[in-house]
Formats: C-alpha cells, sequence, structure tokens
C-alpha cells in the first residue's frame, strides 16, 4: 500500500499534501476513487457474461415451439379445408369457359400482387403462407449470433473505458484540463479563475467534451447496426 501513488502524476499547485496530512482521507481519495470505478465495473461485467452466457444457448424455447407447431397444423387443416370446398363449389357451379376466366383472373391477380408480397417479406422476414415454426426457429438462430455480437463488443468496450478512466485517473487529466482552461481563458478572453469561474468551467467542459467524443468515436461507429449486421 505505502508503494502505491496516493496522488495522479499531474497535480495542482498547493494541491500535494503535507506530511501531517498524509493519514487522513483526502490523502487516500485516488486510490477509493479507483477502487469505486473497479467495484462498478465489476458489478456491470457480471450481467454482461450472464447475458452471454444466455446468447450462447442455441435450443429454440420448447413452450414456444409447441405452440407454434399448433398453430400450424390449425392453419394447414383450415388452409386444406378451404381448398376442398373451393374445389367442390367450383365443379358444381363453373362452366369450362368460366374456369378459364377464373384462371386468368387469379394469373393477374398473382402478378400484381407480385411486389406487393415482396415487399412485406422485406419487411416482416416472415412468410405467412408457409409453416411459422422453421422460420422461427430460423431467426432464432439468427438473433442469438446477432445478440453474443453485440455483448461481446460490448464487454471489450467496457473493459477499454475501464482502463482509459484509470489512465485518466492516474495521470491527472482533469486537473490538467482545468490549468489549461484557466490558461487559455486568460490568454485569449482576459478571463481571471477566480472572478470568471463559470466562463473558464465552460472551457473546461469543452475541451473534456472533445477528448471523449475523440476518444469514444471508433467505438460508436463500430457498434452501429451497419458495422455489425444483422446474420440472416
Amino acid at each position: 500500500m505505502s508503494s502505491f501513488p496516493f496522488r495522479p502524476l499531474y497535480t495542482q499547485t498547493g494541491s500535494i499534501p503535507s506530511p501531517e496530512e498524509e493519514g487522513s482521507l483526502e490523502h487516500y481519495a485516488l486510490l477509493m476513487t479507483i477502487a469505486f470505478t473497479v467495484v462498478v465495473y465489476a458489478l456491470e461485467a457480471t450481467l454482461d457474461f450472464r447475458q452471454r452466457g444466455a446468447y450462447q444457448g442455441s435450443d429454440f424455447p420448447r413452450e414456444l415451439e409447441d405452440t407454434v407447431r399448433r398453430l400450424d397444423e390449425e392453419a394447414a387443416k383450415d388452409a386444406k379445408e378451404a381448398k376442398e370446398k373451393e374445389g367442390d363449389e367450383q365443379k358444381g357451379e363453373a362452366t369450362s369457359e368460366e374456369k378459364e376466366e377464373l384462371d386468368k383472373k387469379d394469373d393477374s391477380k398473382k402478378d400484381g400482387e407480385g411486389d406487393d408480397e415482396e415487399d412485406d417479406k422485406t419487411k416482416s422476414r416472415v412468410d405467412h403462407h408457409k409453416p411459422l415454426l422453421p422460420q422461427l426457429q430460423t431467426k432464432f438462430q439468427s438473433a442469438q449470433s446477432y445478440g453474443q455480437d453485440k455483448i461481446n463488443f460490448s464487454i471489450f468496450s467496457n473493459v477499454y473505458h475501464l482502463l482509459e478512466a484509470l489512465a485518466f485517473l492516474l495521470v491527472g487529466f482533469s486537473p490538467y484540463m482545468w490549468d489549461k482552461s484557466v490558461e487559455y481563458g486568460t490568454a485569449f478572453f482576459g478571463w481571471d479563475e477566480e472572478t470568471d469561474e463559470i466562463k473558464v468551467t465552460l472551457i473546461f467542459l469543452l475541451l473534456t467534451t472533445l477528448v471523449s467524443t475523440v476518444m469514444g468515436l471508433p467505438f460508436e461507429v463500430v457498434s452501429s447496426d451497419e458495422a455489425i449486421p444483422e446474420r440472416r
């Protein structure tokens, strides 16, 4: 414990504790901040790893499978009865010429509805004229793979941000950026740290926001839906 750097590499003038203050609470502020940061990360990482374990499962939910299978059986039965009923009506009422007319109308109707069906398939990705269970099982595997990719990237991103936060604490990033803000405010606007504290704070927020945006931009780009496409 005695070898641990209880103050960052960069410190502001007058912030170095005297030998009498080395046993005070302020002396361990950096250590307690690092400990709190690591504990928060550990809790979040526990949830992420549990979620990744759920995504690694490849078995389709049994209850959902039984329910969808019953729906498919009922739909197939209804379609068969409707087709038989339609065939009986056409045999009893329609002549050969009327049948040809009906066939032509059906063909033109199918051609007109072709584009609409393609649009519907693109939107829903589920063909309602086919059994639902095989389609849902395929989509389930795709969703599991996609979710696993997302959670793995999230774990990597969280580790990076933890290391970044620890590095900023150890090097004294915030005190350094504050002193730079005071320096820029005095050099360009003639602001004083004591009388223009709010204005200097705005410069500080601007600088820290720029740094955090630049550091986090690669992760924002990679985490987009275009960069991690859904497996279909």
